[in-house]
């Protein structure tokens, strides 16, 4: 994976960065849990446990991505106190999203080197997890757009023939080429304030038919609505996101191989 990191030696193990990283062979579904603890039965932030390990699989089958990452959305800067512990903090969505970018930040370089060529990023959130997915996506954007910066840096120092093309084209790093597929959003809290994900190229979201709705923030302005049966009405039937119907979930085109797992990515 040289070639995609000019600015590091190849012999730098996580980017010389082996306490807070680890070099993954790629987990692309990215599943970001909202607020769980009392006086809510959910549990395990960060974990396939918090969404239902059968709920999971479902919802890979159908997007056809079986590789995953898990971080619980609703925790701190450090990645390690979240749910009812952070509740006071996690209210303001612009704190959730810092949370989001700085672990993003943290992980963009594991999470972008090991793509296959033609592999998507996507994004599931439950939530409080939206905002938090929000920031997430943007250290990622940011990451790739400075990598590619250096990367250019570096071609323009190359020798190049007088009608411009390289004298030793192996020596040419290829841009990053980075795509946010999509993203679900289901029962995003605060979604109205939150929004789609700019960084994403489609949007969807879910929202219950209880009274959960109503107080989370109800619609996602710039997202599509997904879940609904014949006569309009969702399909999703509480707040929890193992309510949402999994064969409503959109399907990927951008998928890699194999099928790997990792829980606790915020830790």
């Amino acid at each position: 994976m040289a070639e995609k990191y000019p600015s590091y030696s190849p012999y730098n193990y996580t980017l010389n960065n082996p306490i807070n990283a680890t070099d993954p062979d790629g987990r692309v579904v990215i599943f970001v849990n909202g607020y769980w603890g009392f006086p809510t039965k959910a549990c395990c932030g960060g974990t396939a446990k918090h969404w239902g390990t059968s709920w999971i699989s479902r919802v890979q089958k159908q997007i056809g991505d079986n590789k995953a990452r898990f971080y619980d959305g609703s925790s701190d800067w450090t990645g390690k106190t979240g749910g009812s512990s952070r509740i006071s903090v996690n209210i303001d969505a612009a704190n959730r999203f810092s949370y989001g970018y700085r672990q993003g930040k943290k992980d963009a370089a594991s999470i972008v080197g090991n793509l296959e060529k033609g592999e998507s990023i996507k994004f599931v959130t439950s939530s409080m997890g939206a905002a938090y997915s929000r920031g997430m996506s943007k250290a990622i954007v940011d990451y790739v757009n400075d990598q590619n910066t250096a990367i250019d840096a570096y071609n323009s120092n190359l020798d190049k023939n007088p009608d411009g093309t390289y004298k030793d084209p192996s020596r040419v790093k290829e841009r990053l080429d980075v795509t946010i597929e999509f993203t679900v959003d289901l029962d995003a809290f605060q979604g109205k304030q939150v929004g789609a994900d700019p960084n994403s190229d489609s949007n969807f979201y879910m929202l219950n038919d209880g009274g959960e709705s109503n107080f989370v923030g109800n619609h996602v302005p710039g997202s599509k609505q997904i879940g609904l049966d014949k006569n309009g009405k969702t399909r999703m039937h509480g707040h929890h996101p193992s309510w949402a119907p999994t064969n409503a979930f959109p399907k990927s085109n951008m998928n890699g191989k194999g099928s790997s797992s990792i829980e606790n990515a915020t830790n």
